[in-house]
């Protein structure tokens, strides 16, 4: 059985635009990740990132996880096989689990996390990378590694762009659970709402983005991250960004529709969804 599954959702007939679906596939394990996981999720990640690839016009990313639960977390049974590993060697695991998070953190189209059940350890992590993370009423998250002896590392800088200082730190060094209205709190996810309606919540969210220009969602995404680079300060950098939108087609075939009251190029009716289940429980 394969460890994640990744599949697209092709938004209409006549267009190659889709929507790109990775779930976490170890149900047995609550979905918990180890080493092939790790690589199987930077793979996929590649796969949709590749501009060369025959889904280039992917409009955006969704992360769930298969059963009960989003995700446990690092698989312990990995963890304690790690003990037995070299320095180096554990050393080169825990920089492609950092890479992992990076290659989420950075992607270049908007992201989203349907969380649900169980979010333990790193698969906070994942929550944290995403855009927009949608969650379940019923969803348990725990930063849980001091209890096994451990720490949050990899995941920690993530957090800390979205998460105050002082609940991230009593959140790492209790290791207590904390309730989806808690997370929302703490501005670890976007949204929650009732399991129920997770599905259409998604499916919503989705529609939103897809009245947005590709175009444009990318270039902000890319200064997003050049403003982290520049510490969040302002500078030329943002009028240089500004001026390089304005003149791509893009922006004039969105000004122009603005103008006539038609619809911009990207736009995609809504409905192609109905029939589709994102989370696979």
């Amino acid at each position: 059985m394969s460890l994640t599954e990744l599949q697209y959702v092709h938004l209409t007939q006549d267009r190659p635009d889709s929507i790109a679906v990775l779930t976490l596939n170890r149900p047995e394990s609550a979905n918990a990740f180890n080493q092939k996981t790790i690589e199987s999720i930077i793979k996929n990640l590649d796969d949709v990132r590749s501009l060369n690839s025959s889904n280039s016009n992917c409009r955006a990313l969704v992360i769930t996880g298969r059963g009960k639960h989003f995700s446990a977390g690092a698989d312990l049974a990995w963890m304690k096989q790690s003990q037995t590993l070299s320095a180096e060697e554990n050393l080169a695991e825990t920089r492609r689990m950092a890479q992992m998070f990076e290659n989420l953190w950075t992607f270049p189209i908007p992201t989203l996390a349907a969380v649900h059940g169980s979010v333990f350890g790193g698969a906070v992590g994942l929550v944290g990378c995403a855009d927009i993370a949608l969650a379940s009423s019923k969803a348990v998250f725990c930063l849980s590694e001091v209890k096994v002896g451990l720490h949050p590392a990899v995941i920690l800088p993530y957090l800390a762009r979205k998460m105050p200082a002082g609940h991230l730190k009593r959140l790492s060094l209790s290791g207590r659970t904390f309730s989806a209205d808690e997370a929302l709190n703490y501005g670890l996810v976007e949204a929650v709402v009732p399991e129920c309606e997770l599905e259409d919540a998604i499916k919503h969210e989705i529609e939103q983005i897809l009245l947005g220009s590709p175009v444009a969602q990318r270039a902000f995404k890319g200064l997003f991250l050049e403003m982290e680079a520049h510490h969040m300060q302002p500078g030329d950098y943002t009028a240089q960004a500004i001026s390089r939108t304005r003149t791509l087609r893009s922006a004039e075939e969105g000004m122009r529709a603005f103008l006539e009251k038609t619809d911009p190029p990207w736009t995609i009716k809504a409905g192609f969804l109905e029939n589709f289940r994102f989370l696979k429980w």
